[in-house]
């Protein structure tokens, strides 16, 4: 990776073993998992304690909330925050759920450690150079002619 800081990551997941292997998966890569939740509500606590860079979530959670409305909840309150919903729900159901914020990015379980890997880095490196997270309202410049 270019960038000389790791991204700190979050893991949202209410399979124990799941939530191992993909804690694994970034830890192998070098991303520090500041933390991991089953919950929507544990998954918020720790997004205010630690504020990481990613947070990787399931579709269903424990709870009464869905990956989809953590995503909204946690971008509400952080904005920059980096999402990657990993599901083995059909990616069409999943997009016709969407509302408000959505994912940065959509992976299909199981999902390979490599392919997961890439995606941070590439949403990573995106951030560096200034690209918005996906739902973000548009940033303008300053120069008459030119938005963003």
């Amino acid at each position: 990776m270019s960038q000389e800081r790791y991204p700190t990551v979050v893991i949202v997941e209410d399979d124990p073993t799941l939530s191992f292997m993909m804690g694994e998966m970034c830890r192998s890569a070098g991303f520090p998992v500041v933390g991991s939740a089953p919950s929507a509500d544990e998954a918020i606590r720790l997004v205010d304690r630690e504020r990481p860079d990613f947070l990787i979530l399931d579709f269903n959670l424990e709870g009464d909330r869905n990956g989809l409305e953590l995503i909204s909840e946690a971008k509400e309150h952080y904005p920059s925050l980096s999402t990657i919903l990993v599901t083995a729900w059909d990616i069409n159901d999943i997009a016709s759920r969407m509302e408000g914020d959505q994912p940065d990015r959509i992976l299909r379980k199981p999902v390979l450690p490599h392919v997961l890997v890439e995606v941070i880095e590439h949403i990573h490196e995106l951030r560096g150079a200034g690209v918005p997270p996906v739902g973000a309202p548009p940033r303008h410049d300053s120069r008459p002619g030119r938005s963003h």
